[in-house]
């Protein structure tokens, strides 16, 4: 029924499939085979950085922000602001309350020279 040959070569080819899968890693793997079908992926920091995929911020991201406008900084700068300040607090497993947010929030728009 199968012949030798053509079991041996579709072992082999599933075998040598494995070694490149697990070499390149699954991310680069499927932009390889992205590429090899003609179509281009972003990956996650190319799409994060596109302007409308911003995530939305959270209900204590948001009163944090229109506190901050409030208190006379830019939209901009209180957005960017509370993003990182947020991104500092969970890097360092803080709870995200309005409180501890806040304050990392205004002492980021200081050490960038705003005035709050």
């Amino acid at each position: 029924m199968f012949q030798t040959g053509f079991v041996l070569g579709f072992l082999t080819a599933i075998a040598l499939g494995v070694a490149i899968a697990g070499l390149l890693g699954s991310a680069r793997l499927a932009r390889v085979f992205g590429l090899l079908a003609g179509s281009r992926t972003a990956n996650r920091s190319t799409r994060a950085a596109v302007k409308g995929d911003a995530p939305e911020p959270s209900a204590i991201e948001a009163d944090v922000i229109a506190a901050l406008v409030n208190l006379k900084a830019g939209a901009a700068q209180a957005r960017q602001a509370t993003a990182d300040a947020a991104q500092y607090l969970r890097r360092y497993k803080t709870p995200e309350t309005f409180d501890q947010l806040f304050n990392a929030a205004v002492a980021t728009l200081r050490s960038k020279g705003a005035t709050v």
